[in-house]
C-alpha cells in the first residue's frame, strides 16, 4: 500500500529537480561555456560523480564534455534537492558530495535554510551554496532563491 505523503513528496521532488535543471539549461553561464545539464531520478540514474566503484548520483550535474558530442567530461556543479521529508536524514550523503571538491549546491524548502546550515556546520559538510524553493500557485512553478547562507 502506498503512503500518500510519500507519493506527494516524490512528486514534489521530481518537479523541483526538473524545474531547477531547466533554469540551468536556459542560463547564460551554461550556454556560453558549452556545459550540459543532466538529471538523476530514483528510477533513472544517468550520470554520476566520484569513482565507478562508489558512484554518487546527485539530482543535477552540470558538466563540461571532454569535446563536442562527448559522453564523458568533468562535473562543474552538483546539486542535491531535498524535501521536508528527506531534509534531516541525508547528512552522510551531503558529506560525500561535498568531499568530491565539485561546486555543491544544496536546495531545500523555503524556511529550512537555517536548519540545514546548522546540520552542515555540525557535521563539517562543505556546501558552496544553500538555495531555497517555494511553490508559486499563480505561476504554477517553483521559485528558487539563494539563501545567502554558507
Amino acid at each position: 500500500m502506498y503512503d500518500n505523503n510519500d507519493v506527494l513528496d516524490s512528486l514534489v521532488h521530481t518537479m523541483v529537480v526538473g524545474q531547477s535543471a531547466n533554469t540551468y539549461r536556459n542560463s547564460k553561464y551554461v550556454l556560453d561555456n558549452g556545459l550540459l545539464v543532466e538529471t538523476n531520478f530514483p528510477s533513472s540514474k544517468k550520470r554520476y560523480v566520484g569513482g565507478a566503484s562508489n558512484p554518487l548520483y546527485p539530482d543535477i550535474i552540470i558538466w563540461k564534455p571532454n569535446f563536442p558530442g562527448a559522453s564523458s567530461g568533468t562535473a562543474v556543479i552538483i546539486e542535491e534537492i531535498e524535501t521536508n521529508k528527506t531534509l534531516y536524514n541525508k547528512s552522510d550523503y551531503w558529506k560525500k558530495l561535498g568531499d568530491t571538491g565539485i561546486t555543491f549546491f544544496l536546495v531545500v524548502p523555503e524556511g529550512k535554510a537555517n536548519d540545514v546550515l546548522n546540520i552542515i556546520k555540525q557535521y563539517g559538510i562543505r556546501v558552496d551554496q544553500i538555495q531555497t524553493y517555494t511553490y508559486n500557485p499563480t505561476t504554477k512553478a517553483y521559485i528558487f532563491k539563494n539563501s545567502g547562507l554558507v
